[in-house]
């Protein structure tokens, strides 16, 4: 079943009037595929010829309209319902019989879906919107003296009491094709009121008076028997055909409630596990970015360039100071691992530092040692330039042999003193052998 976001109160009423001893006007309403389906049709024609064109207008565009499904399209749905409709009536017409000879009728259809109006008609048969208090028409007559106010010919006043202000332009049946006039798009409001009505009507009564047969609160069937009073105080000539629509906002049911609910607290639902899915997928890429096959080198280049800072700033400091002077700077929380790798580097530097000062000590010692050694003097053989270049040599050498050995005691002055003689070159390599025994890890090459 089709549902809709308005829901209506319908009152109207037909009536044959003061005058007219047989009603040719006819009216609808139903519900069709395409929505809520309202129509008015006034017959003309002698004889029987004016009703039976008013039931076929009717009865032809509910019927197409009923059977019409959305895929057609309103417009081309309402274009096609009146095109067939119009041909039943233009072929029996035209048929011959004097019975319907030469009849027609106006037609106005309004078609309610979702939340729009959509109006057709033929002839002058009228369409009036009330909102807000105010009267408006929807429709322009299809007669003679509406061409003559349009062409500026007659004033409105003058075209009502018109001796042809009844003779049609347009009407269905009156020829073989008919130009149907299609009005856009009225989007509805709660409040509206829709006012479809013959020319039994609109043509005796002014719209200011039905505006204020409007006005004062009532129900959709009292504003019609209103306006039919209205019209038969102004002589009820014609018939009089009435159709009133008020719309409503449509109050939501309990399943329509609890669904809206359901569906509201299942988005919400949604939109948590697309938070938590997103959350653990976070989790899982960050895991697998620490794995040496799926990118751990870049976790720990990012590793490398914390730690380098901390061990350079670690060294800085412990420069000439000894291991129970030297401080370790403020660490700010880091994995375990690489705190334990900073504290092996501080003991390693701490052990370096305490050969540093050994090997130190054991220079200086030398250098005294040394400084107490005396070569004999060259007296003959040897110019100036060579006897400098042997004692720097002697001198050096006697470095390194008090290094390699420092236990032996250095010959004294008198000793060195009571042999004048100049030793040969051949004492003095093997002296310069013995001295340039290695120590440790320090050779002659690394002292020069």
């Amino acid at each position: 079943m089709r549902t809709y976001s308005f829901k209506f109160e319908v009152g109207a009423k037909t009536d044959k009037g003061c005058v007219r001893t047989e009603n040719q006007d006819r009216m609808s309403w139903v519900s069709s595929p395409l929505g809520q389906l309202f129509v008015v049709a006034d017959g003309m024609g002698g004889h029987n010829g004016g009703a039976k064109a008013a039931e076929l207008t009717v009865d032809g565009l509910v019927n197409f309209l009923a059977e019409t499904q959305n895929s057609l399209g309103i417009e081309d749905a309402i274009r096609g319902a009146f095109e067939k409709t119009n041909q039943t009536i233009y072929q029996q017409a035209h048929s011959g019989d004097p019975a319907t000879e030469g009849m027609g009728s106006t037609a106005v259809l309004l078609l309610v879906y979702k939340q729009i109006a959509k109006i057709a008609h033929v002839g002058d048969s009228r369409v009036y919107l009330f909102r807000n208090g105010k009267l408006s028409l929807l429709t322009k007559d299809h007669t003679l003296v509406q061409k003559m106010v349009d062409a500026g010919m007659l004033t409105p006043e003058q075209a009502r009491n018109h001796p042809s202000a009844s003779l049609l332009d347009r009407a269905m049946g009156n020829r073989a094709e008919i130009a149907v006039e299609i009005h856009s798009d009225l989007r509805l409001k709660a409040g509206d009121g829709i006012l479809l009505c013959s020319d039994g009507l609109s043509g005796y009564v002014e719209d200011q008076d039905i505006e204020a047969a409007l006005t004062e609160p009532a129900t959709a069937q009292e504003y019609v028997d209103r306006l039919l009073e209205l019209a038969y105080q102004k002589g009820g000539e014609d018939n009089i055909t009435i159709q009133f629509i008020r719309v409503f906002k449509k109050p939501k049911s309990r399943l329509e409630e609890s669904f809206k609910k359901l569906l509201n607290n299942l988005f919400v639902s949604l939109l948590i596990l697309c938070g938590i899915g997103c959350v653990s997928y976070s989790a899982y890429y960050l895991s697998r970015l620490a794995t040496p096959a799926f990118g751990g080198g870049y976790l720990q280049d990012i590793k490398s360039s914390i730690v380098k800072p901390f061990q350079q700033a670690s060294l800085a400091p412990t420069a000439g100071l000894s291991p129970e002077n030297q401080t370790s700077p403020h660490l700010p929380e880091q994995e375990p691992e690489i705190i334990q790798k900073m504290s092996a580097m501080q003991s390693e530097l701490s052990e370096t530092h305490s050969e540093l000062s050994s090997t130190k000590q054991k220079l200086a010692d030398l250098e005294k040692k040394v400084n107490n050694i005396n070569i004999p003097k060259h007296k003959s053989g040897h110019s100036k330039g060579s006897k400098a270049k042997h004692r720097s040599k002697s001198n050096q050498d006697s470095k390194i042999k008090q290094e390699s050995k420092p236990s032996q005691e250095p010959k004294t002055k008198q000793e060195s003193n009571s042999k004048p003689l100049r030793p040969s070159n051949g004492a003095i390599d093997e002296a310069a052998q013995k001295i340039s025994a290695p120590i440790g890890p320090i050779s002659i090459d690394e002292k020069k």
